[in-house]
C-alpha cells in the first residue's frame, strides 16, 4: 500500500511538466491537463465530499504567478492545487487534500519525522529526493504539503509547519 501510494503522489505531483514558460504556455499547458480556477476545483471536492474543504491561510514566502487546481477521482479522490512561478521552473508548491476515508498511509517512511501542530494533531514531515512533505490530518481531511527542494533554504520544514498552523474554523 506504501508504495502504491507513494507512486500515486508522484505521478500527481510531477504528472504536469515542470518547466519554464511563458504566461500563456504555462496556462495552456495547465488548462490542458484539466486543471482549472481554484475556487472551481474546490466547489467540485466539497460536493463530492459533502464536506466544506478548508484551506491554509499562509503560502510559503515565495513569488507564484500562476496557481491552478484540479479535483480528480482518479486512483482516489484528491484536490490538487498548485503553485508555481513562470519564471522559475524550480519553484513549485502543492496542496493535496483528501477525506480520510480515502488518505494514504505514510506510516512506514525511513526518512519521515512526527512532530505535533499547534492544535495538537500529528504531522508527519518526509523529505524525498527532489521534494519535503509535510503530511496532517484537520477537520476530515487529510492534507498533504508539497514543496520543491531545489533551494531547501527557501521553503523549510519550520515553514511547511507554520501553514498547517494557518488554519481559520
Amino acid at each position: 500500500m506504501k508504495k502504491v501510494g507513494l507512486l500515486f503522489l508522484f505521478v500527481f505531483c510531477f504528472g504536469v511538466p515542470h518547466m519554464n514558460a511563458n504566461g500563456e504556455d504555462l496556462e495552456k499547458i495547465y488548462l490542458d491537463g484539466g486543471y482549472k480556477e481554484t475556487n472551481r476545483a474546490l466547489n467540485e471536492a466539497n460536493t463530492f465530499f459533502r464536506e466544506s474543504i478548508l484551506l491554509p491561510t499562509r503560502l510559503p514566502e515565495v513569488v507564484f504567478t500562476h496557481t491552478f487546481a484540479r479535483f480528480t477521482t482518479i486512483a482516489s479522490p484528491k484536490l490538487e492545487i498548485s503553485f508555481l512561478n513562470e519564471n522559475s521552473g524550480e519553484t513549485h508548491y502543492k496542496i493535496f487534500v483528501t477525506s480520510l476515508k480515502y488518505k494514504q498511509e505514510f506510516q512506514n517512511e525511513k526518512s519521515a519525522s512526527r512532530m505535533k501542530l499547534k492544535d495538537g494533531s500529528e504531522a508527519i514531515y518526509i523529505i524525498k529526493e527532489n521534494f519535503s512533505l509535510l503530511i496532517f490530518e484537520k477537520n476530515k481531511f487529510q492534507y498533504t504539503l508539497m514543496m520543491d527542494k531545489i533551494h531547501p533554504e527557501k521553503v523549510t520544514k519550520k515553514d511547511l509547519i507554520q501553514i498547517a498552523n494557518s488554519f481559520k474554523e
